[in-house]
């Protein structure tokens, strides 16, 4: 979607979640990101099919009609965590006193225990499940300082404990399972933790900072981790140094370390919902959530490439840049850049041998360049005329670059009423193409009407819409092969585009359509008050479409309704196995529905 992918697991959305409340309630409002009720949904770059979107709605509640697997409670009040793994296998509910864990195929209960009965400790002061070593990993602060215990998920029974980890912070801790082994930065630098006996295994000093982005490279074992700084007091203390490491998971030693200087970018609003202080002094670790901070790291082939304020290629083999560009990923707008819009700019396009950008460096001048992927040379520069135009969508076909101009933004910012967030439709809209030899204009699409969604490619056509209309465009010419007008299926004005087989898929404000390749409606969902940032598409021709009221699972083969659930407030929803399975939470109640085609 409209370069938002909401993909995220429950565990890592549950500790953003508990300190995004605890931290907006203090501050006393809420970012306006998330419309016309309170909902909390995290937004995150992953090919993995499970999500979890809690939500606490105005709306009157209607059971879920999918059928009823099994329906129980957990054996606590399941205040803390609420949770099913991926597989399926387990569900658990945690306090901070006790853990109740559930049979995911029959509901019927593996354990109960307290953590007094599993460790020896009255309370967990934080918490964390790690699927992919099937333990749940807490930190008592009994003895006075913090330490690390593990438990096994299928037993209950605690595997080991070390207290040799004071000040660790768990929502910062990673699971390496390829290396079997847990990573956290700590006072000393950046730990490595034996997954089945809680020693060190090695430990790379003098590294500051969160484990922001990483990266396991199969072919040499080889860990690269980003460590950067959001705290700014840190920032400042360190000189702004931020770390790219790259670490040999066989001795567990640095190959190299290359520091990268800058400041770190965070959304408007996630920098808002914290006082001074919480700011200065815990920053990311509060709860920010890494889907707000604009950074990411990237490795193709030998390079490593570092997105800050900026786009930055590393040799993979030493560490060393190679080179360095202008690139930034929010546009300043207002006086003093007092709001930043976001979505507005494309990701970097990046082929065998080149690189694609929408530079916007040049105060709102803007162009696009190609760039030499060994060397970083500019190869060419086309400047794009118009002071308000935004460039969200780049696509290579073939020889043409295809510039998609407009689309639906999100502007943060201040105002004489406030702090606020806007999402918008943001013109002139339309498509030129682009050679990608010259980068000469090759064509350009009439205007379109007051919005223009993302492209889709299906048999050498390209499709994109608009208010009203959908267009197949030749990708030789520009010109529109044929249009077809929305308002007969009935399902409102276009918003986002996919495929599913054969169908294009047309996401509308008023429910879902699919066309064949010549235009032809295939059959048309009727859904009131459509949210493009929150329906998805799971598994095999499975979607759901989000509403202000409700989630509608869809059959994209056939259009036919699988079964939906309305909204209550307090109730937690959990959609898991690329779909199939439909969790729902309330308290200490859990129920699994099951989401099966006809």
């Amino acid at each position: 979607m409209q370069a938002i992918n909401r993909k995220r697991s429950e565990k890592q959305a549950f500790a953003d979640i508990y300190t995004y409340l605890h931290t907006t309630f203090f501050t006393f409002f809420l970012t306006g990101q998330y419309p016309s009720f309170v909902k909390i949904l995290f937004m995150y770059k992953s090919i993995t099919a499970t999500v979890l979107m809690v939500l606490f709605a105005s709306s009157l509640f209607a059971q879920a009609n999918f059928p009823v697997t099994w329906d129980t409670k957990f054996q606590n009040d399941a205040d803390y965590w609420r949770y099913s793994t991926d597989d399926g296998k387990y569900v658990i509910g945690t306090t901070k006193k006790a853990v109740s864990v559930l049979n995911g195929a029959n509901g019927q209960p593996v354990w109960s225990k307290t953590f007094s009965e599993m460790a020896g400790v009255k309370e967990a002061a934080s918490q964390t499940i790690m699927e992919g070593s099937e333990t749940l990993l807490f930190i008592s602060k009994q003895k006075g300082n913090d330490e690390l215990f593990c438990v096994d998920l299928k037993t209950g029974n605690k595997l080991w404990s070390n207290d040799q980890f004071d000040g660790i912070n768990i929502n910062s801790l990673i699971y390496i399972q390829e290396a079997a082994c847990y990573a956290v930065t700590q006072k000393k630098g950046l730990t490595f933790i034996d997954e089945k006996t809680g020693k060190e295994k090695g430990s790379v000093d003098e590294i500051k900072g969160v484990i922001g982005r990483y990266a396991y490279i199969a072919a040499s074992n080889q860990l690269l981790v980003f460590a950067y700084q959001v705290n700014s007091l840190k920032a400042i203390g360190s000189g702004f140094k931020n770390h790219l490491i790259c670490i040999d998971l066989n001795t567990y030693q640095q190959k190299w370390n290359t520091t990268i200087k800058g400041v770190v970018e965070i959304k408007k609003l996630a920098g808002k919902s914290f006082s001074i202080f919480d700011w200065a002094t815990v920053g990311i670790n509060k709860g920010i959530g890494s889907g707000n901070v604009l950074v990411d790291l990237l490795v193709k082939g030998d390079k490593a490439y570092i997105i800050m304020n900026g786009l930055e290629a590393f040799d993979l083999a030493t560490g060393n840049k190679l080179w360095e560009m202008d690139f930034d990923l929010s546009l300043n707008r207002g006086l003093g850049g007092a709001s930043q819009l976001y979505n507005a700019v494309a990701y970097p396009l990046f082929t065998k041998d080149h690189i694609y950008i929408a530079s916007f460096e040049k105060g709102r001048d803007k162009s696009l360049k190609k760039y030499d992927i060994q060397t970083g040379k500019m190869l060419w520069e086309t400047p794009i005329d118009g002071r308000k135009v935004i460039i969200p969508e780049l696509t290579l076909i073939g020889e043409t670059l295809v510039m998609q101009m407009g689309g639906y933004v999100n502007l943060q910012g201040e105002d004489n009423s406030g702090s606020f967030s806007k999402w918008k439709w943001q013109g002139p809209f339309g498509l030129k193409g682009f050679d990608t030899e010259t980068g000469k204009l090759k064509w350009e699409t009439d205007k379109f009407d007051d919005r223009v969604t993302n492209t889709v490619i299906t048999d050498n056509a390209l499709f994109a819409a608009d208010e009203t209309s959908l267009y197949s465009i030749n990708l030789s010419t520009g010109e529109k092969l044929f249009t077809v007008k929305l308002k007969e299926a009935k399902a409102g004005k276009a918003q986002y585009l996919f495929t599913s087989g054969k169908h294009i898929m047309v996401l509308g404000e008023s429910g879902l359509s699919a066309y064949n390749s010549k235009g032809v409606v295939q059959y048309s969902v009727a859904a009131k008050d459509v949210e493009m940032n929150e329906s998805n598409e799971y598994g095999d021709d499975l979607y759901y479409i989000a509403t202000e009221d409700e989630m509608i699972a869809i059959d994209l083969s056939t259009g036919k309704e699988i079964g939906r659930y309305e909204f209550k407030k307090g109730y937690v929803y959990g959609i898991k196995n690329n779909g199939s399975v439909f969790m729902l939470y309330k308290n200490e109640k859990v129920t699994k529905h099951a989401v099966k085609k006809a």
